[in-house]
């Protein structure tokens, strides 16, 4: 229904989920989305994101602060015990450069969250289901467009610059303007 909107070309539904590291501390956001569309993570190293593909691509604060690298097996406790997932790469996301992780944190750690990237067949391993959490649209659409096609479903709407990852790094970016002049 999203794609019959009058400028929208492409669409990518995604479901993301939490889940803690095995054995050590640290929390990995991890989203599934069912194409690469609109949802374009940079590769760093390893294998670029291929939906095909079982395993999982980090990124690259995460890694660092585990020691983790490509070719490595990631444990993540889930509801249907622990689960181990092989890195097949590990990337960089616009959309999570100022990751904390937790509304309360202000600066990122990259020892406690992290972000990754699995196909919808592992996520529904993972979760024990699927179910898309969001829509991404390679045009802006209105409040009301969006209710009109997801009923009850629908619950809210950020544009670049109301979404939060996008607006932290821009006053982030103007805080240290100011204090370089």
């Amino acid at each position: 229904e999203l794609l019959k909107l009058e400028g929208v070309e492409h669409v990518t539904r995604s479901a993301s989920q939490s889940f803690s590291l095995n054995g050590e501390n640290g929390e990995l956001e991890i989203t599934a989305p069912e194409n690469l569309d609109v949802f374009h993570p940079v590769r760093i190293e390893g294998d670029s994101i291929d939906l095909e593909q079982e395993g999982i691509w980090i990124d690259r604060d995460f890694a660092r602060a585990h020691d983790l690298k490509t070719g490595d097996t990631v444990a993540l406790n889930t509801s249907a015990g622990v689960q181990e997932l092989e890195i097949r790469g590990i990337i960089m996301d616009p959309e999570y450069i100022y990751y904390t992780g937790s509304t309360t944190e202000t600066v990122p750690d990259y020892g406690e969250y992290g972000y990754g990237v699995v196909n919808t067949g592992t996520m529904e391993k993972l979760a024990g289901g699927m179910q898309y959490t969001e829509a991404r649209l390679d045009q802006e659409i209105t409040q009301q467009q969006a209710e009109d096609i997801l009923g009850n479903t629908y619950m809210g709407i950020d544009d670049r610059d109301s979404y939060t990852a996008y607006s932290r790094v821009e006053k982030e970016s103007s805080q240290m303007q100011k204090m370089a002049m």
